[in-house]
């Protein structure tokens, strides 16, 4: 069963500021909310996730499955939602989840759902944003110091930046917090 319209789908609940709690959405999550998921698809749906997650708590930041602290922080990179949110990007990831999953029973199924919804969402980002606000910058890359102190990029699939299109007080609390824990360059 579908939901209605994909304006249910940009309705999601905006992280509270200042976080206290864990913020998390995911593509699973909303491949769920609006479709009724098959058992046997169920499994590599929730294989997507390390292709379509984002995950804000008070310690860390969490882009598809991989976390951060913000202590690590050291740089945010931002680019503008018409730049991130194309067709042909949306194309690349469908290509990538789709040589990554191996072929299990249901992966068909996943993947169309979930190129459904991740274009939904992106339009849905988009349209929220209006003509005049395509050019707001949402968070793309988080820079930190990884392990003996090596400079690492996290970086924000489609999904991660859809989603910061149709909630943008999750990017912005991004870049609070970033700035918050002290060592930030933009």
């Amino acid at each position: 069963m579908a939901i209605p319209s994909i304006d249910d789908l940009s309705r999601i609940d905006p992280p509270t500021w200042p976080l206290v709690g864990t913020w998390e959405v995911s593509i699973a999550h909303l491949v769920k909310r609006r479709y009724e998921v098959p058992s046997v698809a169920a499994a590599c749906l929730g294989q997507l996730d390390r292709f379509g997650a984002l995950r804000l708590t008070p310690t860390a930041l969490g882009f598809d499955r991989d976390d951060v602290e913000w202590r690590k922080v050291t740089g945010v990179t931002t680019q503008p939602l018409r730049a991130v949110l194309t067709d042909a990007a949306l194309q690349r990831e469908v290509e990538r989840w789709r040589t990554t999953l191996p072929p299990i029973p249901g992966r068909t199924w996943a993947l169309e759902k979930c190129a459904a919804v991740i274009g939904d969402l992106a339009g849905a980002a988009l349209q929220r944003a209006g003509s005049e606000a395509l050019d707001r910058p949402v968070v793309s890359e988080v820079r930190y110091q990884g392990a003996l102190a090596r400079s690492r990029t996290l970086s924000g699939g489609m999904v991660v930046v859809a989603l910061l299109g149709v909630v943008p007080s999750a990017s912005q609390i991004i870049l609070d917090m970033a700035e918050q824990h002290g060592n930030l360059a933009r």
